[in-house]
């Protein structure tokens, strides 16, 4: 009977745990799908152009764990 009772309580712990790993993965997607809408705004800002790359590039280091960013211009 505890062994059932143990069983019952593994599996309910696993789906816990296999519940919080979709939460925090469906977190990170949508944390990653706003950050590229943000990107889209500024690259489609009206007028901006290539004078929306700093804020771009000063948007990926917010988003990542990144300490510096480069653009590199290729003709």
């Amino acid at each position: 009977r505890q062994g059932h009772l143990l069983l019952l309580v593994g599996r309910e712990m696993g789906v816990a745990l296999e519940n919080a790993r979709l939460y925090r993965e469906a977190i990170e997607k949508a944390a990653r799908e706003e950050f590229l809408t943000e990107v889209t705004r500024l690259l489609n800002s009206s007028g901006r152009g290539e004078r929306a790359l700093p804020a771009v590039l000063e948007s990926l280091l917010d988003h990542t764990s990144a300490s510096d960013a480069v653009l590199v211009s290729i003709p």
